[in-house]
């Protein structure tokens, strides 16, 4: 299944914001509490982010699924303010 028909199918279920690491740049790959997510799983918006930044990340779990995100997008890094 595509990322695009995962957010699809998983419409109307709650989102989790989660923060994470980059691990790897290329394929895209990010540590989120101690699990790695990555393609097919994880899209982003705008420019990619460089290997070890702190980044944003929007989750949504697959329907009926009690758990954390199954298809994520990456917001951004985060900056201190």
């Amino acid at each position: 299944m595509s990322f695009p028909e995962e957010i699809v199918d998983a419409a109307g279920q709650p989102a989790t914001i989660r923060i994470g690491t980059v691990v790897s740049t290329s394929p895209l790959r990010v540590s989120v509490q101690g699990t790695v997510i990555g393609a097919p799983n994880l899209g982003r918006i705008g420019a990619a982010p460089a290997l070890g930044t702190t980044v944003l990340l929007v989750g949504q779990a697959v329907k009926g699924s009690k758990s954390s995100g199954s298809s994520w997008v990456l917001l951004g890094q985060i900056v201190p303010a």
